[in-house]
């Protein structure tokens, strides 16, 4: 079971990808990740803006991959 700390910073990251839904690729979070991909990347991150840099960081080097894939699909 999460704590309430946790529970309030994943909502906290839910929101902000929501927000910035069509930058940098926060829609791959909102789209596809659970609250375990969430864990995942964040992993030892005691606070929101350390836990959006982890997940920002991964998610640009994923949004990267799908403009390559589109680039050469169109």
């Amino acid at each position: 079971m999460l704590s309430d700390k946790t529970v309030e910073l994943i909502n906290r990251i839910r929101d902000h990808a929501h927000t910035h839904y069509e930058e940098d690729g926060w829609d791959i979070l909102v789209e596809c990740w659970s609250v375990n991909d969430i864990l995942d990347c964040i992993g030892d991150a005691n606070t929101f803006e350390e836990a959006i840099i982890r997940i920002s960081d991964t998610l640009s080097v994923i949004n990267g991959y799908r403009e390559d894939i589109q680039a050469e699909a169109f």
